[in-house]
């Protein structure tokens, strides 16, 4: 599948929303073929875990080969922020560790957690912003094929 460059990051940190969503939706391969890589910090892959154990829908992230697991520690960028009050664990671990991560961008569909990573100076990405798009694109040219 062709991708313009404009719509692949090279690095992406991945909030836990995003991925229940794709999984849910039986997109969640398309982050591998947009991205190659994705970080999730070990607080959401805990947040997935918990989900699971409850019977609650979500991937299983150990066994995705393209998915990394990463330490996640504290930032006093995020931890102060006037918005952190209003964040949950996994978008606070997300977007520390896209600050950690040089060059890397936030998956992540709050909007509180958006605009702390754009406060921030970090690069977001929205679950229907750029997931989807190749599928409307490849849509739209089969409809017009």
């Amino acid at each position: 599948m062709y991708l313009p460059s404009w719509l692949v990051s090279e690095l992406v940190v991945a909030d836990t929303s995003p991925l229940i969503f794709l999984d849910g939706v039986g997109c969640l391969g398309l982050l591998s073929a947009l991205y190659g890589r994705i970080l999730v910090p070990d607080a959401v892959a805990q947040e997935i875990a918990d989900g699971l154990a409850l019977g609650l829908p979500g991937p299983v992230l150990l066994a995705l080969p393209w998915v990394s697991v990463m330490p996640s520690g504290e930032d006093k960028r995020v931890t102060e922020h006037r918005l952190s009050s209003h964040l949950g664990a996994g978008e606070r671990a997300a977007l520390t560790l896209a600050l950690a991560t040089s060059g890397a961008a936030v998956l992540m569909d709050e909007r509180d957690g958006r605009t702390v990573a754009a406060d921030l100076g970090l690069s977001r990405v929205g679950t229907l912003g750029r997931q989807l798009r190749p599928c409307s694109i490849a849509s739209t040219r089969f409809i017009f094929a």
